[in-house]
């Protein structure tokens, strides 16, 4: 078992002991699964670019790894609006035996019995890359420095070029 896995599992035995009020409560948080940019080593940001099959393995691999630990009773899920977070969390959901709803069925009702809903926000987008979109994380680098990409990549303060 890799150190992650086994940090997970820790995790979650932690959490099957918890309780709030009732109810079990647990705030699962998954990043979306490898892009075709991520697989490039370039700066992607809100291109709304696919996942690769690498991506929509380890999206669905999430699924069944949420599933085995018991941590499938998931009831409200929310998404940025880019599709490859959409196409992470629909085959995340799949892998649990449930579908993503769409439309009004997306939406719970007052009154209705409990069931999955969701809500995608552009507000939940990654960070904007600005000029860096596209570029090869290398190739900004060596342009900018090592530690001005950085600083851009983690500081709150601080954002890329919007134009070259």
């Amino acid at each position: 078992m890799s150190g992650a896995r086994k940090c997970f599992r820790v995790r979650v035995d932690w959490m099957k002991g918890r309780r709030v009020g009732d109810a079990q409560a647990a705030l699962i948080l998954l990043r979306h699964g490898e892009s075709e940019w991520n697989a490039s080593d370039r700066f992607t940001g809100w291109m709304d670019v696919g996942l690769t099959e690498l991506g929509k393995r380890e999206a669905a691999a999430a699924g069944r790894t949420l599933k085995a630990t018991g941590l499938d009773a998931i009831d409200d899920l929310h998404s940025s609006a880019l599709g490859r977070t959409v196409d992470t969390l629909a085959l995340c959901v799949e892998a649990l035996g449930k579908r993503l709803p769409t439309g009004e069925a997306a939406h719970g009702h007052a009154g209705d019995a409990p069931r999955l809903t969701y809500c995608r926000s552009w507000q939940l987008n990654e960070r904007h890359y600005g000029h860096l979109t596209g570029m090869a994380k290398g190739d900004a680098r060596q342009k900018y420095g090592a530690n001005q990409v950085q600083r851009w990549r983690r500081a709150w303060r601080e954002t890329p070029p919007r134009t070259a």
